[in-house]
């Protein structure tokens, strides 16, 4: 795990250009973000190559590569998120959709080892929000049976989901930013957890069970914000949570 995804998700940017810049690896002694600033430097630069290396004191085989028109791979990533607008410093409708993406990753999806994130949402209502917010952030959306995923882009959107709180595995926490943000980003980001994961009990009464393999911190998480959401009490026993039949009306008003 780099150090970019050890960090706990907090106050916007969801997506931090460095921390983003840094789930690459580094080289030669360089972190990955240092080596996006020296290429920077040399694209802006006029001159020889190696007149540029000296003077920003740049490894003259890093420059030569450079030069002769590499590029380190760090560099695409960081420029679709910067240009699509992931790195904004404020809740607007795109950061709004990399978080809707980040939590309905936790519910329902999943991240490969290369980044490629997915979701599975198995034609449950939250299957809507991914794919308008695959669209919001400028990635497009493929949806093939159950599975949707990004049509472009998908490895730099996956790291940027890691850097603003996405888990490589299962969740053990919420982001940070979820109980800071607006209550109306929180009240949809609840309504995602509960009936992107949650199923109806036997009795079919509107109570939503939400089981699976998460520690406890998840759990509390969940039900806090619940609780904060909706004003009622959700029941969390070992690798459970119980939705009330009021929350879940609560979640379902218009």
């Amino acid at each position: 795990m780099s150090p970019a995804e050890k960090e706990t998700a907090g106050p916007l940017p969801l997506v931090d250009t460095e921390r983003l810049a840094n789930t690459f690896s580094g080289s030669g002694g360089d972190s990955a973000y240092e080596i996006y600033q020296q290429y920077q430097r040399f694209t802006d630069a006029n001159g020889y190559w190696s007149n540029i290396a000296r003077e920003h004191d740049l490894g003259k085989s890093r420059a030569q590569r450079w030069d002769r028109g590499s590029q380190p791979a760090v560099v695409e990533t960081v420029e679709v998120a910067t240009s699509k607008g992931w790195t904004a410093d404020e809740w607007t409708p795109t950061v709004e959709a990399i978080a809707d993406l980040v939590v309905s990753l936790i519910a329902s999806g999943s991240l490969n080892g290369a980044y490629a994130p997915q979701w599975s949402m198995g034609g449950k209502p939250p299957q809507d929000v991914v794919i308008d917010a695959l669209e919001a952030v400028g990635v497009g959306a493929v949806r093939e049976g159950n599975i949707i995923s990004p049509e472009e882009h998908e490895v730099a959107l996956g790291r940027a989901l890691v850097v603003a709180g996405a888990p490589r595995a299962g969740p053990e926490a919420l982001p940070a930013w979820v109980f800071d943000a607006p209550p109306e980003l929180r009240r949809r980001w609840l309504w995602i957890l509960v009936f992107g994961q949650g199923s109806r009990m036997k009795d079919r009464s509107p109570t939503r069970d939400i089981v699976r393999n998460s520690p406890p911190s998840y759990f509390e998480d969940l039900a806090r914000l619940t609780v904060d959401v909706t004003g009622e009490e959700a029941i969390v026993k070992e690798g459970r949570m119980t939705v009330p039949a009021e929350a879940v009306r609560v979640l379902e008003e218009d």
